[in-house]
């Protein structure tokens, strides 16, 4: 139960800390809003300031729990003396009294399974792979280490570091529950805007049809990031619209700052920059030299959240924005082949086409990696709220925010734009009293834990039944992780064996979470790939090197040698070794040759080391023009060229 009492402290002082500071900054830009908007948005911007807060004391070499204690424990307790936590705007109209109570009444009953999932053990596969695994490696070594080896690391990870903060506390579930909270901010700001637009049954009715989605619940009860980021998309929506009534220079710092939050949260969110910046110059335009002042306000702030996180990859990965556009900034680390290969795989996951996404994202479930509920076949109907301001400005959003979901049609990215299409799906039924209600209660009954299996696939990532017992500790936490990972015992025995800082290359192994070593992966890194390759050569007959083309020409003196590739089918270019004769003998390499290469000049060493098992490859698709070029610094006489 004591491990129960902290995973809740961790969670709730994170709660706490980021409203704190997002009440303040509200308070100092003067925002003006209702009591229900200031609750969320206070949340929201807190969150991109301890974020940020977290990310420089980490940048720093501080991270450790009573480092984050002494930077936050006094923002509370000034927030309590102030009186922050009690909001002191407006109060928007509420809904009738029957929506209310319906309305608590089927939150309590999904609460109910989604609150202990949240809180037993982390065994999600990206929770204890990178988004719990890399916070905690962050606080057992307190500082960014130096990864090269693992592509994760490089993503932004402004939730992230809410979960570093709270894990320092409660640690590993701790990140599911602060995830869980992000929902509980997301739902309830659906409501209150909805109360802002005079809609309160609307905003209740979006508001369930989010929190009843059985990939939300599951999402946002385990350490993801997807639930966290479709709330900062929602908060920076709710501040546009705030601006909008009332442009000021300070508005648009707020808009600034969750929009650069967004970026840093999860990079597919990028859009929401633009769109902010978009709304400023067009919501300005007939006073354009007050929208250019405001749209660099915004801009500023923006760049003030994001900027860390490109920063640290320039220095670390030699790529601002790694694991992606190594085409256009090349480095040692991420293959450009790779990372196309990785793209295409999540923009055709499990070869489900555009015409079949509806379907597999709202019925089937399995293809997708979860589902978000059939109710939500009803989106179309969204489309009548066009009649209405706002909902020309929800679906908008929506829009925007759904750009990026195909870049990787996995249901979890489409959680950004939903809680705008459910509100956009609300107006519009809500015009029809006995509607809606049935809708609701359609969607409950549908996203029932053991209702799901009748119609979706039989392994559908969800929520299968709460597990108290687990989440209460009443089942040691090393028995639950032993019966729910199957790696859990490799990594107490890699614990175990394996000298402290050392590495572990496993091509299947993907826990990070519950042992302390290096462990690199096949596919995360240009060296996973170069080790992965290496065995299946060493193992695999048909991998082995055998074919070696001999090029002959004249004898003469050269300087320079340059071996170009004058045509490609797009197959893979794997050279082995280089080899320079003459008269039918090799020349032995010299120290003084000097080896270039039009294409990843790091590995190039290896077409030279006299091993049949190590390759060098372009790292990245084959195209006439790729070349090699030996320098021997004073000419030599060569007759051929061997590969």
């Amino acid at each position: 139960m004591k491990a129960v009492l902290y995973i809740l402290l961790g969670g709730l002082l994170t709660y706490a800390s980021a409203y704190a500071m997002g009440a303040f900054l509200l308070r100092w830009l003067r925002v003006e809003c209702s009591r229900s908007a200031e609750r969320f948005l206070a949340f929201v911007s807190g969150s991109a300031l301890l974020s940020t807060l977290v990310f420089l004391i980490t940048a720093a070499g501080f991270a450790r729990k009573s480092i984050f204690l002494a930077a936050t424990i006094p923002v509370i307790l000034a927030g309590v003396w102030r009186r922050i936590y009690w909001p002191r705007g407006e109060a928007k109209p509420k809904a009738a009294l029957t929506w209310r109570v319906g309305f608590w009444i089927i939150f309590a009953l999904f609460t109910w399974f989604y609150l202990p999932n949240s809180l037993v053990p982390e065994t999600s596969p990206d929770g204890v792979m990178y988004h719990v695994g890399l916070p905690a490696r962050y606080l057992r070594e307190h500082h960014f280490p130096h990864i090269t080896t693992d592509m994760y690391a490089n993503l932004s990870a402004g939730i992230e570091m809410l979960f570093e903060y709270a894990i320092s506390i409660g640690r590993y579930s701790a990140a599911g529950f602060t995830h869980f909270l992000f929902l509980l901010a997301l739902i309830f700001g659906i409501a209150a805007y909805g109360r802002e637009i005079g809609r309160p049954r609307a905003g209740l009715m979006a508001a369930l049809l989010i929190y009843l989605s059985p990939i939300v619940g599951r999402d946002a009860t385990v350490g993801y990031i997807d639930v966290a980021a479709a709330t900062v998309a929602f908060g920076l929506f709710y501040a546009i619209q705030l601006w909008r009534e009332q442009p000021t220079g300070r508005g648009a710092a707020l808009v600034g700052l969750l929009a650069g939050f967004g970026f840093a949260v999860k990079y597919p969110l990028f859009v929401g920059v633009f769109y902010a910046l978009a709304m400023i110059l067009w919501c300005m335009r007939r006073q354009w030299r007050t929208a250019l002042k405001y749209a660099v306000i915004a801009g500023l702030c923006a760049t003030a959240v994001v900027a860390p996180w490109l920063i640290k990859n320039t220095i670390y990965a030699g790529n601002p924005f790694s694991p992606f556009m190594n085409r256009v900034f090349p480095n040692p680390y991420v293959y450009a082949a790779f990372e196309r290969d990785y793209v295409e795989s999540f923009r055709h996951m499990n070869g489900v086409k555009l015409t079949e996404i509806p379907m597999e994202a709202m019925v089937h479930g399995e293809r997708l990696s979860g589902l978000i509920g059939p109710i939500f076949l009803l989106l179309p109907l969204g489309l009548l709220s066009l009649r209405h301001r706002y909902g020309r400005q929800l679906l908008l959003a929506a829009a925007v925010f759904l750009v990026p979901y195909f870049g990787n049609i996995g249901v979890r990215f489409m959680l950004p734009m939903l809680p705008f299409a459910a509100l956009a799906m609300a107006l519009a039924v809500d015009q029809f009293k006995l509607v809606a209600p049935l809708v609701i209660i359609a969607h409950a009954v549908l996203s029932w834990h053991s209702n799901i299996t009748t119609y979706s696939g039989q392994y559908v990532w969800r929520i299968e039944r709460p597990n108290w017992s687990a989440a209460l500790r009443r089942i040691p936490e090393e028995e639950y992780l032993t019966s729910n990972r199957d790696d859990y015992t490799m990594a107490r025995e890699i614990e175990r064996v394996v000298p402290d800082g050392e590495a572990v290359f496993s091509p299947a192994m993907a826990n990070q979470t519950y042992h302390s070593r290096h462990l690199i992966g096949p596919f995360e890194s240009t060296l996973g790939n170069r080790i992965y390759d290496m065995m299946f050569r060493v193992t695999s007959p048909d991998m082995r090197t055998t074919l070696r083309t001999m090029y002959k020409f004249p004898p003469h003196p050269y300087r320079r040698l340059r071996v170009v590739l004058t045509s490609a089918d797009g197959m893979p270019l794997n050279i082995s070794e280089i080899r320079v004769w003459n008269g039918g003998q090799e020349i032995a390499r010299s120290q003084q040759w000097k080896l270039r290469a039009s294409h990843n000049p790091w590995d190039l060493q290896l077409a030279f080391d006299n091993s049949p098992v190590t390759t060098w490859n372009p790292g990245d698709a084959t195209s006439p023009g790729m070349y090699i070029e030996i320098d021997f610094g004073s000419p030599l006489t060569v007759d051929g060229v061997s590969a």
